[in-house]
């Protein structure tokens, strides 16, 4: 990040993330898409330090990633089943902004 902007980003598996991405859902049952910040210790700890409910920076690198959250909040809307596949992401994405996003695997 740089002046609260993504500029680049990898998709990685980090189990300790995840839970706490799952955690925070369960706890504020908020509807919707919301961007976490956070940061990483050596110690594998996670410190939160921004949340935010909208679709942040960072979105068009889950994108690039195989992650399509306008479609499936748009099938969630008309009361449709969303594929997994939508919300799964593919490891080791390296996305870098530019004057538009540049995503290469």
């Amino acid at each position: 990040m740089r002046a609260g902007e993504t500029d680049i980003a990898v998709t990685v598996k980090n189990e300790t993330i995840e839970h706490l991405g799952k955690y925070i859902s369960e706890e504020l049952k908020h509807i919707g898409n919301l961007d976490m910040d956070v940061i990483l210790s050596d110690e594998n700890r996670v410190y939160v330090i921004d949340l935010n409910a909208r679709f942040g920076g960072g979105y068009p690198f889950s994108h690039c990633a195989g992650i399509n959250l306008p479609e499936a909040i748009i099938t969630w809307i008309k009361g449709g089943k969303v594929q997994m596949e939508l919300l799964t992401p593919v490891l080791n994405v390296k996305g870098y902004k530019d004057i538009s996003v540049i995503c290469t695997i």
